[in-house]
Formats: C-alpha cells, structure tokens, sequence
C-alpha cells in the first residue's frame, strides 16, 4: 500500500504527471507557477511553496461502481519538521488544529509493527460546509519513515464489519512529508480520492480526512 502511495504521488514539476495511468491536471495558478519557475533551484521553489499551494485534479476508474472517483493533490511547505507534522497529523486530540470540519477523531486500535512504523483503526466525525450534515469514516492507517528522513501516511477506509458486503463512506489518503534542505521545514503532499461520500464535488477540498 505503501509503495503503491509514493508512485500516485510522484509529480514531473514541468507537467501533469502519470501514475498508474493517472493524469494529474494542475489548476490553472499551479500550471503558471510550474512554466514560470521550472527552472529555479530549491531555494526559490521552497519559497514558493511557502506563499501559494499546489493543486491538480485527476480521477481514477472504480472498476466496482464503474464510475470515476474524483482525486485531489496538494502541495506546499510546513514551518515544522517531518517528524512534528507527522506526530500532529496521528493525533486526535489535536485534529481540530489542523482541520477545522473534524468533529472529533478517535484510534480505536494499534496493531503492533517494528519501530518507527505504525498501524491504528481510527474513527472520523466531519461535518460538510455550507450544505450541512456530517458523516462517519472508518480507517485503516498507517504510517512510516521513508528516505532522507520523510514519512508518509496513508488512510483506507475499512468495513465496520467483516461480514459487511459494503463499505460506506469510502476513500483513500496520502500525506507525503519530505524534509527542506537545510531548514526545519517539510513539504507536504495530500492525496485525496473519494467514491462514496456524500459530499458535493465542489467542496472536496474543504474537507479533510
């Protein structure tokens, strides 16, 4: 699953990149900060990723439904290290300061896996803006440590039961965190796919899981 994540989220800083026959369609500011800064080193695209954050869109065929899940990417730099991003993003009791629509966010279990990797069954409450209502997810999250002192995170949606034939409320996460070169920054890259969850297309970015 892991290996999986890194490949959708790879990116060719000069166009939409494809990934497991995913094309990823940068907006329309991301497209001119990509041609506008292709060629800048690290030091200018950090500065960058500071001030504005990187959008593209892309869908993927579920092959179940045989319809097109909606995917979102984002991108854009952290004032904290890997390591203190990555510890705020698994902890529930400080969702709230990092995402706004949570309602709450529990770890109902932790499986045990050899250091530094983790593994949690984690409930979600959100509510949706402007239309209302909230909705219940259910994952299954793991995260671990990747090159050059980076961790990823990714989240898939579990079945309450085992017994269940339909999984509600389905969706798919990744959070990719690389560390700045000579900083105590992170880039961070979200991955968002959704297939089932009640919430009009226009506001996917507003929610987070």
């Amino acid at each position: 699953m892991v290996e999986r994540s890194l490949s959708i989220a790879m990116m060719d800083s000069s166009s939409p990149s494809i990934s497991e026959g995913l094309c990823w369609n940068p907006d329309e500011q991301t497209r001119i900060i990509l041609q506008r800064h292709l060629n800048d080193d690290i030091e200018v695209r950090t500065k960058i990723l500071e001030g504005k954050v990187l959008k593209w869109t892309s869908s993927l065929r579920n092959h179940n439904s045989k319809s097109d899940m909606p995917m979102l990417k984002t991108q854009g730099v952290i004032n904290m290290t890997p390591l203190d991003l990555k510890e705020l993003l698994l902890d529930c009791d400080r969702v709230r300061l990092f995402n706004k629509n949570s309602m709450g966010k529990e770890n109902l279990c932790t499986f045990p896996h050899p250091p530094p990797g983790e593994t949690k069954i984690v409930k979600n409450e959100l509510k949706i803006p402007i239309v209302g209502g909230t909705i219940q997810t259910l994952s299954l999250t793991h995260s671990r440590d990747i090159e050059d002192g980076g961790f990823v995170i990714v989240s898939h949606s579990v079945k309450e039961e085992l017994s269940s034939e339909i999984m509600s409320n389905q969706f798919y996460s990744i959070s990719i965190l690389r560390p700045v070169p000579n900083s105590d920054k992170t880039e961070l890259t979200n991955i968002a796919q959704t297939s089932s969850l009640p919430i009009p297309k226009f506001l996917m970015r507003k929610v987070g899981f």
